[in-house]
């Protein structure tokens, strides 16, 4: 091992996702085994370059969002493991048009992939395409994880092909579904193209493992210095078959957390035999909001910052197998745990193999050095079980599975219906449900219908809370469902017009205006939806504090000199900034309590617009 072995660069999951300068989101097919909303949204947000900092925005910055990747971003998740964050703000609602469910029982297997591929276009035509895979799923759970990303353009001379790229894209395609992105047609231009690759890597191969005919077969290993496992979780069958890898002069190095390794360590068929002293663990990682939990936990956790001394801790979720002889290490990375599940039958994983030199493998050594050394013999003991959330997770896990209703809409009031009433494999567990925007009613027993209550148009949404309830436990997460006759077509419209106000209406005009973002101070996203709220509806990452809320902002207005400018320098922002003002300026004003001097404003702009338009024309 090296004295000071150096770590591999540090980036964050948005970096991978910004489109080069010049450049917009043609499609982009994302996929994870959970998700969150914010988390939904910060990816949005970062798919148009409009994140400010670690996935916060403006509220205009949010709805220009959502305006310009409709039909052009999906999320394929695990059913039954999207969470709903105790805070919420109501526009995340309309986050459901990008979420597409996968339907794995998890009793038998798991949609476990971790996947971002984008493609991006300029003057209309698809200009470069970014492929991402890693371990980190689509939520704010601060853990360790390892990424890989890799690009492609048309003029690259020096790039290489990739096995497995396009038989990737053609089935995230088939899943995701979207128009943007016709399967048949993915496939063909992935087919063709050959991509750039980190430093000192190169990758042979990525691909969806999904059945039998997709299994990544690992080789024989007869001989090898150095054998490292990485993974948060572990099944003792795997990892006694790298345990017999190599020969006697082999190193296995297993790097995990310490329940995992207490599990294999309680084996009779001793799976850590091979890796002697060479152990090391790391916190278990961070859950996130949908794990059970304590029905009476706070909603808001104060962060505070770390002092100068202090250790941040970090959860272990990458998950890596290397095999390093003389100058070559081979690396397999990407989504699969330690686990045959993982590895064989089960789970759709994503994994890429690689071949690097030894001074990419010092990141591995680093990681080894940030680790905790472990006596195997010192965690052979009983593990202790969380009883009742086990039977919540099971409850979860048959219930998202075998679930089958749909959202019925009479006007304004909805009901979910059952084709037959759900059956809870506990019967002390209660169930609870209601839509992502409303409380939760009580889903009485042997029932098919559930009356969810009359619901505003721009609170509509696909999205059902699913809330079960055992002594003081509590486990709640989302799915998603279709809706009979289906959603209104305004409901984007009311609920961006309701998210904006009118402030931020004119941030948003004044942004297409000027090709500028929104400003520092802006109210975020995910910030209370009105003055009144008491900081439950709201969605904020609990792991950073909010930037305060300025409630009483200078009201700034649009002038007609900024007008005349986008108009001379920029004709088509000029149009697109009228659109806008056609579009939502009454819905704003409906949906909010504007004051008389906003609404004054808003009206004369649209009669100044319409006159300018008018005396102007169109150049």
């Amino acid at each position: 091992m090296s004295a000071n072995p150096k770590p591999w660069p540090a980036a964050s999951y948005l970096d991978a996702l910004r489109p080069p300068a010049g450049q917009q989101v043609r499609y982009a097919l994302l996929a994870s085994y959970s998700a969150d909303l914010w988390s939904i949204g910060a990816t949005l947000l970062a798919l148009i370059g409009s994140d400010l900092d670690s996935g916060r925005g403006s509220r205009a910055d949010m709805a220009g969002a959502i305006e310009s990747l409709k039909g052009r971003v999906s999320v394929a998740i695990q059913r039954g493991r999207l969470a709903r964050p105790r805070r919420m703000s109501k526009i995340a609602a309309v986050l459901d048009q990008f979420i597409s469910e996968v339907s794995f029982d998890e009793s038998h297997g798991s949609w476990h992939p971790k996947i971002a591929l984008l493609c991006y276009e300029q003057d209309g035509k698809p200009s470069s395409w970014r492929l991402w895979i890693g371990s980190k799923n689509l939520t704010r759970a601060w853990n360790l994880d390892f990424g890989l990303t890799i690009e492609a353009t048309v003029q690259d001379r020096h790039a290489r092909a990739v096995d497995g790229v396009a038989d990737l894209g053609h089935h995230l395609a088939s899943v995701c579904q979207l128009a943007a992105a016709d399967p048949k047609a993915v496939r063909v231009q992935l087919d063709g193209l050959k991509w750039t690759m980190p430093r000192g890597i190169k990758v042979h191969r990525i691909a969806l493992k999904r059945d039998q005919n997709s299994l990544v077969h690992l080789p024989p290993v007869k001989k090898a210095e150095k054998i490292v496992v990485v993974s948060p979780f572990l099944d003792g069958t795997f990892v006694k078959r790298v345990g017999e890898w190599g020969n006697g002069r082999t190193q296995h190095v297993l790097i995990s957390t310490e329940m995992a390794v207490r599990k294999l360590a309680c084996q009779a068929g001793t799976p850590l035999q091979r890796f002697g002293k060479h152990v090391y663990v790391y916190d278990h990682p961070e859950l996130d909001e949908s794990a059970p939990q304590s029905a009476d936990m706070p909603d808001i956790v104060p962060a505070s910052s770390p002092g100068e001394d202090e250790v941040i801790p970090f959860g272990l979720h990458a998950k890596i197998l290397a095999v390093a002889s003389g100058r070559t290490v081979r690396m397999w990375v990407g989504s699969a745990n330690a686990t045959q599940r993982g590895w064989m039958d089960g789970n759709a994983e994503v994994i890429a193999e690689l071949e690097c030199d030894t001074a990419a493998f010092q990141g591995l050594e680093h990681l080894i050095g940030l680790a905790r050394p472990v006596a195997v013999e010192n965690l052979r003991g009983e593990v202790e079980s969380d009883l009742l959330a086990e039977r919540l997770e099971d409850c979860r896990r048959h219930l998202a599975a075998s679930l089958s209703a749909r959202l019925h809409v009479d006007g304004d009031r909805y009901t979910l219906r059952a084709s037959e009433a759900p059956e809870l494999l506990d019967p002390e567990v209660k169930l609870r449900v209601g839509l992502a925007t409303t409380e939760t009613v009580a889903w009485p027993q042997g029932q098919r219908d559930v009356p969810l209550g009359s619901v505003p148009i721009g609170e509509q949404t696909g999205l059902v809370r699913l809330q079960l309830v055992l002594g003081t436990l509590t486990c709640e997460w989302m799915q998603k469902f279709d809706i009979e006759p289906g959603l209104p077509p305004e409901r984007d419209l009311e609920a961006i017009a309701a998210h904006l106000g009118p402030q931020q209406f004119l941030a948003w005009v004044r942004a297409m205006l000027n090709g500028g973002n929104s400003e520092p101070d802006d109210p975020n996203w995910d910030d209370d939806d009105d003055d009144d709220n008491d900081g439950k509806d709201d969605l904020d990452p609990p792991t950073k504090p909010a930037r305060p809320i300025s409630r009483k902002q200078e009201f700034r207005r649009i002038t007609l000199e900024e007008m005349l400018s986008c108009w001379n320098h920029d004709p088509h922002a000029f149009a697109a900034a009228q659109s806008r003002i056609e579009t939502y300026a009454e819905a704003v004003l409906r949906a909010a309590t504007p004051t008389q001097e906003e609404r004054d404003h808003i009206e004369q702009l649209r009669s100044v617009w319409k006159l300018a338009q008018t005396s102007l024309g169109s150049r």
